[in-house]
C-alpha cells in the first residue's frame, strides 16, 4: 500500500512550481520513481504541488517555497520505497519548511 507514502511525499513537497521542467514535476518525478506510482498518482502529486506553490505565492512566500522545494530535491532520498529525508539527516529541510510556514502565518494575519 504505497499510496499514502506517495501522498505524504507530495504534501511534503507541496512547495513546487507547475508543469513540465518545474520544481513540482522534479519533486513528483523523484517521489514517483521511488514509490512506483501510477499516472493518476503522479497527476495528483502535480496538482497538490501546484496548489501549494500557488498558496505560497498568494502569501508572498515565493522565495521560501522555492528554497524548500530545492532542498527537497537535493536532500530527500528513496529508502525502501519511501521518499523522504535521508535517514542520516532526518532534519533535512526542516528549517526551510519552518521558514515557509512562518511566512504563510505572517501573510495570513489581518
Amino acid at each position: 500500500m504505497r499510496t499514502p507514502w506517495i501522498l505524504l511525499a507530495c504534501l511534503a513537497l507541496t512547495p513546487l512550481a507547475a508543469g513540465c521542467g518545474s520544481l513540482s514535476a522534479d519533486v513528483c518525478d523523484l517521489a514517483c520513481d521511488c514509490t512506483n506510482c501510477n499516472d493518476r498518482q503522479y497527476d495528483e502529486c502535480i496538482v497538490e504541488a501546484d496548489a501549494a506553490e500557488e498558496t505560497a505565492s498568494i502569501y508572498g512566500c515565493d522565495v521560501e517555497y522555492e528554497d524548500f522545494s530545492v532542498c527537497v530535491i537535493e536532500e530527500y532520498r528513496c529508502t525502501a520505497g519511501i521518499f523522504g529525508p535521508d535517514p542520516g539527516d532526518l532534519l533535512a529541510c526542516v528549517s526551510d519548511a519552518n521558514d515557509l510556514a512562518e511566512c504563510r502565518d505572517r501573510g495570513s494575519r489581518l
